[in-house]
């Protein structure tokens, strides 16, 4: 299950990229064209740090998803020894019941 979060999220992430990308091809495109060159710095300023923003944000949601999923699997994996170790504990004991 959690490599499938992890999947998604990959995924996720790949396409926001993506569309990032194409619009800040299309914002440069466009302000080249039709508008002066102080806006035209001004809007590649502006997207270049949208940009960075949005890719700190995703690093940042991968580095949380992936502390989560390795929480949970040290989670699972000292829960299943406790368990078991209750269970063993049991057993013996159940054994020297019926032994007396």
């Amino acid at each position: 299950m959690s490599s499938l979060v992890v999947v998604v999220v990959v995924v996720v992430v790949v396409v926001v990229s993506v569309v990032v990308a194409v619009a800040v091809v299309a914002a440069v495109v466009v302000a080249v064209i039709v508008v002066a060159p102080v806006v035209v710095l001004v809007v590649v300023v502006v997207v270049v740090v949208v940009v960075v923003v949005v890719v700190v944000v995703v690093v940042v949601v991968v580095v949380v998803m992936s502390v989560v999923v390795a929480v949970a699997v040290v989670a699972a994996v000292v829960e299943a020894v406790v368990f078991r170790k209750e269970n063993l504990g049991r057993k013996v004991y159940f054994e020297l019941l019926k032994e007396n």
